[in-house]
């Protein structure tokens, strides 16, 4: 019974993350999952990342120039140092932003990495479940090891693509 209720909210999160940019521009990626094209999760990288883990650097060419709202919640320099928790049992956890002159934010987050190299990540208001929650963002996932890994958000800037990557040390 826990497995079906699992492959629910998987499916669930998968369902409700759709692609996610700074840039309204952005092209979509497929993020929707159905019985015949379900996201196909990698486990094992999604038990590494159980844990508490921090930004320690955020890499944007251009970051002097444009101005970029990443996740939806603030520019990415914003989040170097921010304070990520993965449990790993429920693809849950929670981010904290604590960058002096940036805006404060704390969201719980229901998150997955799919076997294709996608992370997938929903910021979950209070009081919202996670099944309620229709946007998300996905980006790339890559170089992980035991103690690191990095985020790769693609966006359009000015008609060319430019990455936004994230990189995560583990606490």
């Amino acid at each position: 019974m826990k497995r079906i209720g699992l492959l629910v909210c998987l499916l669930t999160l998968a369902i409700g993350c759709k692609s996610g940019s700074s840039s309204a521009e952005k092209p979509p990626k497929p993020a929707t999952a159905t019985a015949s094209n379900a996201v196909k999760l990698d486990t094992k990288s999604e038990k590494n990342l159980n844990g508490n883990w921090k930004i320690v650097k955020v890499d944007f060419p251009g970051s002097g120039y444009f101005k970029v709202n990443a996740f939806g919640v603030a520019e990415p320099k914003c989040f170097e140092g921010s304070a990520w928790t993965f449990v790993q049992n429920n693809n849950t956890g929670t981010v904290t932003l604590n960058q002096s002159g940036c805006p404060s934010f704390t969201s719980a987050i229901k998150w997955q990495v799919s076997k294709e190299g996608q992370f997938g990540l929903k910021f979950i208001g209070e009081g919202t479940k996670a099944k309620n929650q229709t946007q998300g963002y996905w980006s790339k996932f890559q170089n992980a090891t035991e103690n690191s890994f990095e985020l790769v958000d693609v966006i359009d800037v000015a008609g060319q693509k430019k990455n936004v990557t994230y990189y995560f040390q583990r606490n």
